[in-house]
């Protein structure tokens, strides 16, 4: 029998020694693959033939890349928060916990805890393609929320090149999966961060998309590795952008006003299904020159694009707070 989507697997463990594999302990719910990648050498050198020479070539390099979607879950998302934005522990004796994810944007060392991630495609009998990597990061992670549906998120990353190890049994789902209804959400807008979260964007915001490029990506170094894959992580830049679709009445002129005025925003996202549950991102942003006007159905919209910049009052960017029922990941 073939490999089918609803059997396919990707399991995650956040590792001690980074770039050490443990196995896996949880299960993620979702839609994607871990897919391995390999570059090799084909000379183009002739040696007498009118044709291509140099036989099967040589790999040089070799590592891991993967892409994941699904819903947005309180319990799910920090691990990709982890791995891409800080290694963070939560506050809180007992439930809730809060989880605060902020970028250190002082340091280049190694602030994140990278993941050993697993991958299987089965039949439900036999695992037909198995991956195993170590030393993962996320490199990418975008939340997209409308009032049509849940919210949503997409995460990308990197690893070391593919193992042959068996994938681990014992690995297992979260025992609770907290979603999020578009309709649920808030936005705020203010002129400072100390402000964020004072003037909510009431009746207005069609839907909100925001996404993070983490700005981890592999060092490859002459370290004599056996698996030509890539030595460890190096920092780049932060990347995030926003885009907040408005209906365009009083509110959204006014926010067309910032614009025009090259302001200044500071935005925050955010839905709280209870007291002890709650998604929360805070972004320091300047306005996009992209200004583009829609319809939807009748209403006429406009779409604000936001690039996310250092606030050096606060000496903040972005920060996501996650408020659920687990003291771990």
């Amino acid at each position: 029998m073939p490999a089918i989507r609803p059997l396919r697997k990707l399991q995650v463990a956040l590792e001690t020694t980074p770039g050490t594999p443990v196995p896996a302990t949880r299960v993620l719910r979702g839609s994607g693959r871990l897919t391995e990648k390999r570059e090799a050498y084909r000379t183009e050198y002739p040696y007498g033939v009118r044709a291509p020479a140099g036989g099967a070539g040589v790999i040089t390099r070799r590592w891991t890349e993967w892409e994941w979607e699904s819903e947005l879950a309180l319990e799910e998302v920090g691990w990709w928060l982890q791995s891409g934005v800080r290694q963070v522990t939560p506050t809180g004796s007992s439930d809730p916990y809060t989880w605060t994810w902020e970028p250190n944007l002082g340091s280049a060392g190694l602030s994140v805890q990278t993941l050993s991630l697993e991958y299987l495609e089965s039949d439900g009998t036999t695992n037909h393609y198995t991956a195993v990597a170590a030393y993962g990061v996320t490199t990418q992670v975008s939340f997209e929320v409308s009032t049509e549906k849940v919210a949503t998120l997409k995460a990308a990353g990197q690893a070391r090149a593919r193992q042959a190890t068996a994938p681990s049994a014992s690995a297992t789902p979260a025992a609770a999966r907290t979603l999020l209804p578009g309709a649920m959400f808030k936005v705020w807008w203010d002129t400072s961060w100390t402000a964020i979260g004072t003037t909510q964007l009431t009746g207005v915001v069609r839907d909100a998309k925001v996404e993070l490029k983490t700005g981890w990506e592999p060092a490859w170094t002459l370290d004599g590795r056996a698996d030509l894959d890539w030595t460890q992580p190096q920092p780049g830049m932060l990347d995030v952008s926003a885009e907040l679709t408005l209906e365009l009445d009083a509110v959204a002129a006014a926010r067309i006003a910032n614009w025009r005025a090259n302001d200044l925003a500071y935005v925050r996202l955010a839905a709280a299904p209870s007291a002890n549950r709650e998604f929360r991102l805070d972004l320091a942003a300047r306005l996009d020159d992209d200004l583009s006007f829609g319809e939807e159905g009748e209403v006429t919209t406009v779409a604000l694009k936001l690039a996310g910049v250092y606030d050096p009052a606060s000496q903040k960017l972005v920060s996501i707070q996650v408020k659920n029922g687990s003291a771990s990941l």
